[in-house]
């Protein structure tokens, strides 16, 4: 709380700011600032100073796997990890590999709009993709 007005800089403000950011972690400086009636810079400083929090946007995951579908990729991963280990040559000479994924557009959030308090000890947020898809194309590689 170093370099804030001692009038506006209280323990009562940054408790108020940091009950506001953990209630929402998607409020804005600016918006809690306007709630408190204080200014953007003194709201900022308490944020990131005082509180040690940052913005920042959540990281996308493709999908989140479900544990049926764990399962199901580990035990085809090991059946040809068997027949690799049985003949190597032969596994190689007969194999024939195929990856096909679907490629999904998504007209999702944009990263301004799902920017995120984040505390220096907490870990970054991951948002899986779960909006409907606006189309998709398959691709096939041999």
């Amino acid at each position: 709380m170093v370099d804030c007005p001692v009038d506006v800089c209280t323990d009562e403000n940054v408790r108020h700011v940091n009950d506001m950011i953990t209630t929402d972690r998607r409020l804005t400086v600016r918006y809690v600032a306007a709630c408190l009636k204080l200014s953007y810079g003194t709201t900022h400083h308490v944020s990131t100073n005082a509180l040690g929090y940052n913005k920042v946007c959540a990281r996308w995951v493709p999908r989140m796997l479900t544990p049926e579908k764990k399962q199901v990729s580990l035990a085809t991963s090991r059946d040809n990890l068997s027949l690799y280990n049985a003949d190597p040559a032969k596994f190689l000479r007969r194999y024939i590999t195929m990856d096909e994924t679907w490629a999904h557009h998504f007209d999702s959030e944009t990263k301004q709009q799902s920017k995120q308090w984040k505390h220096f000890t907490s870990s970054t947020p991951v948002k899986f993709r779960k909006i409907a898809s606006a189309g998709k194309v398959t691709a096939s590689v041999f």
